[in-house]
């Protein structure tokens, strides 16, 4: 079984900062706001997403997996206890785990938002008004961006994850059409 290294900690965090190009070709080249129309970090936003995640968790906390048609679920709890094993190492250390859990927690919600959410959302929002009503430009966007999501968080052949993560990143692409502000669906990426 691995052995906890902070190395392993580091690339996993810095896995999603991949996508921090995304946001920036789009802030310097176009000119576009990432971070919503409604911005602000503040009690609302933290309060909003906090309600927002509480379907999501219920959701992950369900045994699913056990209702007829679902059991290939397994293989999602399977992949996600995996990578945690990786992150964190066979032996818990309740404090080095809970700062690791802190850094990669914080690296998902903050660069994994401001490419799904903010930029790929955002923009295809802005270029779908052009040849659709405001309304349907949204949950075009809204779908689009929960597709990616989910096929770029597939961590197995299963259909299954897939689904999974399209229904979360519908979750908080839902969440950031309700909000215009980016704040919120960073909150609800960081509980879950």
């Amino acid at each position: 079984l691995p052995r906890f290294s902070w190395a392993t900690v580091a690339i996993f965090a810095l896995n999603p900062a991949a996508f921090l190009a995304l946001p920036l070709v789009a802030v310097t080249a176009f000119k576009f706001n990432v971070l919503g129309a409604k911005w602000a970090v503040d009690r609302a936003a933290l309060q909003l997403g906090a309600v927002f995640t509480a379907p999501v968790l219920a959701l992950t906390l369900m045994p699913l997996e056990r209702l007829p048609g679902l059991s290939s679920l397994v293989e999602v709890s399977r992949a996600s206890k995996t990578i945690c094993l990786y992150a964190f190492g066979s032996r818990l250390v309740p404090l080095r785990a809970s700062a690791a859990a802190l850094v990669l927690a914080s690296s998902a919600a903050l660069f994994e938002e401001l490419a799904f959410r903010g930029t790929m959302m955002g923009g295809i929002e802005a270029l779908a008004t052009r040849v659709m009503p405001a309304r349907a430009s949204a949950v075009f966007a809204l779908a689009a961006q929960a597709v990616v999501f989910g096929r770029l968080h597939s961590y197995t052949n299963s259909a299954s994850y897939f689904i999974a993560a399209t229904i979360a990143g519908a979750a908080f692409g839902g969440a950031y059409l309700c909000s215009r502000n980016l704040a919120v669906p960073i909150v609800m990426h960081f509980i879950v």
